[in-house]
């Protein structure tokens, strides 16, 4: 029996036939973004030979898991088949999209904030989270380096629940998908792009980079995904050129896909980190020093 006739069997055809459909419908868009980052950072004097090193490859290993269907349809769509039927309340669901965009774009960007700190504050998410910033060398695809605990926390406590709440449709889901992994994917490139004025509502990619700084004074700073005003209004954000180095000190593991998921489950001792020190407190006053 041929792998894909016993994938059919194990799996269902449709299943396997959709995974298909998902890895080509990745496979193109991968590649243009590849096309695009690439000119783009051709063409701003950003260091075009990070696509040819082992880092690179390892976070496309991640951007194919996650937007080539095989955890979208392994593990996210049956989670949400799970609870929909029972907390779907689909409170914004009859207002235009542009409208439903707005919502669910401010709640979620809220909730990913506070559950962003949360990640870097806790031992435990942090145990899962670093693997995200252990990556030395960031590229467009290292949007998609998460650890499969750490990407099912933010779905549990952000995009399921919202989804339901809300009752946002696949209609109106897609175009805010691809607007959101467009922003994340040049958030993560080499450009010195800091959107002016607009910066201060939109994460640009120099505000992301200082998150993934490895210098004290950037620590627990930017926590913004597509919106920088939680950090501005909470008193997280931080400013200044774009950092020359990322990672982590002190922490090192075999960069591979499988290495750095079973890293976490194989630490012991302290897992606080650099990373994982008090936060800077929460603005309180217009007047309030943010710490």
């Amino acid at each position: 029996m041929e792998l894909s006739e016993s994938l059919r069997a194990l799996f269902g055809a449709q299943q396997i036939d959709a995974l298909v459909a998902a890895m080509q419908s990745a496979s193109r868009w991968l590649i243009a973004m590849l096309a695009l980052t690439a000119a783009l950072e051709y063409a701003t004097g950003g260091n075009l030979k990070r696509y040819r090193t082992s880092s690179f490859l390892n976070d496309l290993v991640y951007a194919v898991f996650y937007r080539g269907g095989l955890y979208i349809l392994f593990i996210y769509l049956p989670l949400l088949s799970l609870l929909s039927p029972r907390y779907s309340l689909n409170l914004v669901s009859n207002l235009p999209l542009p409208a439903t965009a707005l919502v669910y774009l401010v709640c979620s960007e809220f909730l990913m904030y506070w559950i962003h700190r949360l990640q870097h504050a806790s031992p435990l998410f942090w145990r899962f989270h670093k693997v995200h910033h252990s990556q030395t060398c960031l590229t467009f695809v290292t949007q998609s380096r998460f650890h499969v605990v750490d990407q099912l926390v933010n779905h549990l406590f952000v995009a399921i629940p919202l989804m339901l709440l809300l009752g946002v449709s696949p209609v109106q889901w897609f175009p805010l998908m691809v607007m959101g992994e467009l922003i994340l994917m040049l958030e993560h490139a080499d450009l010195q792009w800091r959107f002016g004025p607009f910066g201060r509502l939109i994460v640009s990619p120099v505000f992301h980079a200082i998150h993934h700084s490895v210098l004290p004074e950037h620590h627990n700073r930017n926590f913004g995904q597509i919106l920088s005003v939680w950090d501005h209004m909470f008193g997280t954000a931080a400013e200044g050129p774009r950092p020359r180095t990322f990672g982590l000190t002190g922490w090192a593991i075999p960069q591979s896909f499988l290495s750095e998921l079973t890293a976490p489950f194989r630490q012991t001792g302290d897992q606080s980190g650099p990373y994982a020190e008090p936060l800077p407190p929460v603005r309180g006053a217009p007047g309030d020093n943010p710490g």
